[in-house]
């Protein structure tokens, strides 16, 4: 097999049409990609009934999803590639602005994270120098005219960064939180020494930024931050991650307990109330644009080596199973504004034809699920 049609093999999307009419589920296997699937669609018994349609890939998509416009299609994705001449690795950084591809930069050093600014086209992302354990971020225009170094090289678990809506770009370093505007940056509050931001979502609609604080003793700290005084207001402990957006009041995050126990809850904005949905082993959690849905994925253990994704209604209902042993890479679950698609990039190993050796590729599909008719 030449590497053309190795290539080719690894460039294809699973589109999964999901409809909650009702039937027992079953494990369909395709591709070396097993999901769940239905029965019988004339079963009305409470269940899933699922379809699975192989369609072309689009390069679009090729590579790992870092970013992805609800309202888009637009999308920002990273590819890594290895020379065969010296074995050094590249990574390319790919924005599709709804009609075509454009690549935006390139660097030797690992591109880890990125994001669209959905009205300009202008896109930022953190690239961590693994080898130094240094992180910097950076920002290039739409035309791909000008790349802008926003901040020093700084410890990578230091640096965090969220758009808005707008596009104003909230981001933290080793001394605090910043605001990044007009090309300058200005600093709103200041961190406790020895403390540093794992996550960051600027809800700035609703003047409140939301943060993942590492503290001293050791605890991840979920704060709601008022956008005007930069009050923090303790949400709960250990968390490890979470969701929000600007349609909708909740928060989902997932919380850990002292016996290591991780839990799903929501948090609601307005009234400050908590709401526990279930344990399980959760990452990568997803709220969809009006709050109604959130999907994640299972979490790799000693136990459970392979992950799934799943859907829950945030008003606590059964959650259900979409997929299983798949691997959910890259930025993790990103919604559709119509609550009606997924997109996440899964890894495929594609077998060579001189030795038995493993190419791992990244690939992105579409997760469509319809709600029950009444």
């Amino acid at each position: 097999m030449n590497k053309a049609t190795r290539l080719s093999a690894a460039l294809l999307s699973l589109l999964l049409v999901v409809s909650l009419s009702g039937c027992s589920s079953l494990f369909v296997k395709s591709d070396n990609l097993v999901f769940v699937g239905g029965s019988s669609s004339s079963q009305t018994d409470a269940g899933l009934n699922a379809q699975i349609k192989i369609t072309e890939f689009s390069e679009v998509y090729s590579g790992t999803l870092l970013d992805y416009d609800a309202n888009g299609p637009k999308a920002l994705c990273v590819t890594r590639e290895i020379s065969p001449m010296d074995a050094s690795v590249s990574y390319s950084l790919v924005y599709y602005d709804g009609n075509l591809a454009y690549q935006m930069t390139s660097s030797d050093i690992p591109i880890t994270e990125g994001a669209i600014d959905a009205q300009t086209g202008d896109v930022y992302y953190k690239e961590s120098n693994t080898s130094a354990s240094v992180a910097s971020l950076y920002m290039i225009d739409s035309e791909r005219n000008t790349k802008t170094k926003i901040t020093n090289d700084i410890p990578s678990s230091l640096l965090s960064f969220a758009l808005a809506s707008d596009g104003t770009l909230m981001y933290s370093d080793r001394d605090g939180i910043y605001i990044y505007s007009g090309g300058e940056s200005s600093k709103v509050a200041s961190l406790d020494e020895q403390c540093s931001v794992k996550k960051i979502i600027y809800l700035k609609n609703r003047g409140v930024a939301l943060m993942i604080i590492n503290v001293p003793q050791g605890s991840n700290i979920l704060y709601s931050v008022s956008d005007t005084d930069y009050v923090m207001n303790a949400v709960d402990v250990n968390v490890s991650d979470f969701s929000a957006t600007d349609a909708s009041s909740l928060v989902a995050y997932i919380k850990t307990t002292t016996t290591g126990k991780k839990q799903l809850y929501t948090y609601n904005l307005d009234t400050s109330a908590r709401s526990f949905l279930f344990s399980g082993d959760i990452e990568k959690i997803s709220l969809s644009p009006s709050g109604t849905y959130i999907a994640y994925a299972t979490e790799m253990t000693s136990q459970s080596t392979t992950q799934s994704v799943w859907l829950v209604n945030s008003k606590n209902d059964v959650p259900v199973q979409l997929t299983a042993n798949t691997a959910v890479n890259g930025g993790g679950l990103f919604w559709e504004a119509d609550e009606k698609k997924i997109l996440f990039s899964t890894s495929k190993s594609v077998a060579t034809d001189t030795n038995p050796v493993y190419a791992v590729y990244r690939l992105t599909f579409i997760l469509e699920y319809l709600k029950e008719q009444k």
